[in-house]
């Protein structure tokens, strides 16, 4: 999980990795998407380089571009994810038995709350 400008990030990929069942190339993903999104908060996107990335993942320039076409493509990697964990955090809030002013409340809270972890 990341802190920074694009809020927090949280990789799904992650429980996989935790039970070992992700792979190393499952690994060495989440960890360039986590280098990306905390090299983005401290240094901005223009400033960011391949290098920099892999140093901060750990990883070789070779292995970053066996997952990732450039830079750009791993930023919208990071961005996807984010996206899918926010709308998972909204989904999860929702209850339809739920007036909907409670409803927007909930799911408002909930996607607050995840952002400011």
């Amino acid at each position: 999980m990341m802190h920074g400008a694009i809020g927090t990030v949280k990789y799904p990929l992650a429980a996989l990795h935790h039970h070992g069942i992700m792979d190393d190339d499952n690994n060495h993903r989440r960890r360039l998407l986590d280098a990306m999104a905390k090299s983005v908060a401290e240094k901005g996107y223009g400033a960011v380089t391949i290098a920099d990335l892999a140093a901060e993942a750990r990883v070789s320039k070779r292995s970053f571009y066996e997952q990732f076409r450039d830079k750009a493509d791993c930023f919208i990697a990071l961005y996807e994810m984010a996206s899918l964990q926010s709308l998972k955090v909204l989904r999860e809030a929702l209850d339809p038995k739920q007036d909907w002013h409670e409803q927007v409340e909930r799911a408002l809270h909930a996607y607050l709350s995840a952002l400011a972890k």
